[in-house]
């Protein structure tokens, strides 16, 4: 257990994935929890249409503690005059968690590279 919590993972493959898999782009989404459905729906339309190579969505939820924990890279520091939870605000700067958890555990092909943009 990498990340210290269990949170459901939502995961999209294009068609033929064993066939494209080499060529695929990865989409993470941090809100899938709200977004993978049309996520999903406007990826394919666009792969259809080749306007966008083959892609992976990985979809996963967006609470609070979620975010606070796992998408912060730095421990949250306290400012004055803002309230933080000082539960959420202890377990922040997790992130390199995170991103061993999508790298390793999902076993993605990732390559970084400049991030591409697609109409």
């Amino acid at each position: 257990k990498i990340t210290h919590d269990n949170f459901e993972v939502w995961v999209r493959l294009p068609e033929d994935f064993e066939k494209v898999k080499a060529n695929c782009t990865l989409l993470i989404l941090l809100d899938g929890d709200e977004y993978f459905k049309m996520a999903s729906d406007i990826v394919s339309l666009y792969e259809y249409g080749e306007k966008m190579p083959p892609t992976v969505i990985i979809g996963l939820p967006s609470t609070t503690e979620l975010r606070w924990t796992y998408y912060t890279p730095t421990n949250m520091k306290w400012i004055d005059g803002f309230h933080y939870d000082s539960l959420l605000q202890v377990k922040s700067g997790q992130f390199s968690l995170f991103a061993e958890f999508v790298f390793n555990i999902l076993k993605m092909p990732v390559h970084l590279s400049s991030p591409q943009h697609y109409p």
